[in-house]
């Protein structure tokens, strides 16, 4: 949970929040740091964790001893405390441990049956489609949760606890990965690794333009993506879908690139002369057949035929670096 880190607008109704979350820990650990816990005075414990203790060896049987540990001490010297306890979900990078998690959570459930003050989050095949296949877009690298992915558990909790929904859609847009936020007339990347695709028009190759504006707080990928193609997915980075990608590199290089079916492809790429991360940057893309051109700063240093262009029609903006900020995104007829 050292990741939330819109825990406390999420979690808003609960009363205050703390996130005492550190990356890498195991059940141990935190049986370790119950008397520190317990300082904080809590009316409300979220509990996540046992994904770590997988595979460091640790069986569901040893899992489930120390969450009962867990709970049975904090109860007891804390009797009136509310304990949500987050279901362990399902990852890729522990899909090996799928039929322990299926143990493990079976049990938390049990434990949230038999008493009033635990809840149980059932987050353990969130991010599976139908088909019991990962949803592309919820991981930054087949573990660790993205914005969007906190979001569907935040959720899930507001709906255990009564709380009232928090709707933070964007009016005109999806968010295919990660999250966004609209300020006033930007939007503001609350997580990396995310990508905001407009719902209401399409951008072709027919000498048209769409342009950003851009400012980057980290050093990272960031830009304008079209042509893209999702192949019915709600949510995706690179695999399974198609599209072009035209940024500012995290070296400071203007760079036009390809995803097809989820292989990615650096096209053309131009270093960008005194580039500061601190600047705006203002992004154009005109699509013309099957010629694209890429301005900086309405001056034209790409020009770049694809003789195997992409058909989407799909467009939107990319963030690889959380806090980058989008504003005036447009769409028009090259002159």
């Amino acid at each position: 949970m050292e990741l939330w880190a819109n825990a406390s607008i999420d979690l808003n109704g609960v009363g205050s929040v703390t996130n005492l979350g550190v990356g890498g820990t195991t059940t141990t650990y935190w049986l370790s740091m119950l008397e520190i816990i317990k300082t904080y005075n809590p009316s409300t414990l979220f509990i996540d964790m046992g994904t770590n203790d997988l595979p460091m060896g640790a069986s569901a049987q040893v899992i489930k001893n120390n969450y009962s540990l867990f709970i049975n001490q904090i109860q007891e010297q804390m009797p009136d405390l509310v304990v949500v306890i987050i279901g362990i979900h399902k990852c890729p990078m522990r899909d090996q441990y799928k039929t322990s998690i299926d143990e493990i959570d079976s049990y938390l459930s049990s434990l949230a049956t038999a008493s009033a003050n635990i809840k149980f989050i059932d987050t353990a095949n969130l991010f599976l489609d139908s088909e019991n296949q990962y949803i592309n877009g919820y991981f930054a690298d087949g573990l660790h949760l993205n914005r969007g992915a906190y979001k569907l558990i935040r959720d899930l909790i507001r709906d255990q606890l009564s709380l009232p929904p928090i709707d933070d859609t964007i009016v005109g847009y999806d968010i295919a990965s990660g999250d966004f936020t609209k300020n006033d007339n930007s939007y503001v990347a609350s997580s990396a690794y995310s990508i905001l695709v407009n719902n209401s028009d399409t951008f072709i190759n027919d000498g048209s333009f769409i342009a950003v504006n851009l400012q980057a707080t980290s050093f990272s990928d960031n830009g304008l993506i079209f042509g893209l193609s999702t192949n019915n997915q709600t949510y995706f980075w690179e695999s399974g879908v198609s599209y072009y990608f035209y940024f500012i590199s995290i070296n400071g290089d203007l760079v036009l690139s390809k995803i097809v079916d989820g292989t990615y492809s650096e096209l053309t790429k131009i270093s960008i002369s005194a580039y500061q991360l601190a600047n705006q940057y203002s992004l154009k893309v005109v699509w013309n057949g099957k010629t694209i051109d890429g301005y900086l700063n309405d001056n034209k240093l790409i020009s770049y035929k694809d003789l195997n262009r992409l058909t989407g029609e799909s467009y939107g903006i990319r963030a690889n670096g959380q806090g980058t900020i989008y504003s005036q995104i447009a769409k028009g007829v090259a002159i």
